[in-house]
């Protein structure tokens, strides 16, 4: 699920012109294809600043590293 929202919110700070496989994309060519390991979410949290030109520094710490909940209303749009 938090894929999903990440790469909705890619997209949506992006114009339609970035997604998460871009994100996906750039991380094979700095990591795997370099024999390099990534550093767990932390790698993934720069490289998607890195793609998206803005911090996502929020929805890592609260999402990803914690514990918080997300209104999936925010993401899609509803109202609750």
């Amino acid at each position: 699920m938090l894929g999903n929202l990440l790469d909705i919110l890619i997209r949506d700070r992006t114009g339609n012109e970035k997604s998460l496989d871009d994100v996906l994309r750039s991380m094979n060519t700095t990591f795997a294809k370099t024999g390099k390991s990534y550093r767990d979410s932390l790698d993934v949290q720069l490289t998607t600043e890195s793609v998206a030109g803005e911090s996502f520094q929020e929805f890592f710490r609260k999402y990803v590293a914690g514990r918080s909940l997300f209104r999936t209303s925010r993401f899609w749009g509803w109202q609750a």
